[in-house]
């Protein structure tokens, strides 16, 4: 482009004609590449005289539609010495659907807790290993505001109590239905770390019902 003296340069670039542009081609959204973990995270945890350590991971798609995470922990201390707490892990997994409202999850997992009883004929305390086997499904539907937000949840849990003392095993189905919900108006200001100026309440009930195969009645 031919210039004048002290009058800068100008370079047009021309658009290519859009019969020469490339198309892009479209194809149904598949969100499963995207949902592999891209980190994980280690879990120490200390509960009923036991340590344990492990790890957790978890993933979601792109667009948030699918959320996942899963963990595990060892024993790696015991000051009660339980013999009936085996190499395997406590483990948990869950999943959560969000693109519909209601939303809807699922979670299963295993722990153990370990506690002291009265001693036996030696004089020595007798230790009783709780093995928690859950599995559990529901829907929550959340409400969002611009100065609060709440939530209603309904699930049915399968639960398997197994009790261990001195080589005996006995089990009691817990299995319920249960209602939760939520509410709160704390805010999360650009600056800050963790909610404030607000209230967070919330309250849940539980009805174990035979039905559902539990070993008896009961509630909370």
């Amino acid at each position: 482009v031919a210039t004048r003296m002290g009058t800068p340069s100008v370079t047009t670039r021309r658009m290519p004609p859009p019969h020469m542009s490339v198309p892009t081609p479209a194809a149904d959204y598949r969100p499963w590449s995207t949902l592999l973990p891209t980190s994980w995270t280690p879990l120490f945890t200390t509960a009923s005289d036991q340590y344990r350590a492990g790890a957790l991971v978890g993933g979601q798609d792109v667009l948030g539609y699918h959320a996942w995470a899963a963990s595990a922990t060892w024993r790696v201390r015991d000051r009660i010495g339980a013999g009936g707490v085996s190499g395997a892990p406590d483990w948990s997994a869950s999943y959560v659907y969000r693109r519909w409202q209601p939303q809807l999850w699922t979670s299963i997992s295993r722990s153990t807790s370990s506690f002291a009883t009265e001693p036996d004929a030696t004089g020595l305390a007798v230790p009783l290993t709780v093995t928690e086997r859950l599995a559990e499904a529901g829907i929550v539907l959340p409400v969002r505001r611009l100065r609060f937000s709440h939530a209603t949840q309904v699930s049915v849990v399968h639960s398997i109590d197994e009790w261990e003392r001195a080589s005996v095993r006995t089990e009691r189905n817990r299995s319920a239905g249960r209602l939760a919900w939520r509410y709160s108006s704390a805010q999360r200001p650009g600056y800050a770390i963790s909610l404030e100026r607000g209230l967070a309440l919330g309250t849940a009930v539980e009805f174990v019902l035979p039905a559902l195969g539990a070993s008896g009645r009961g509630g909370t």
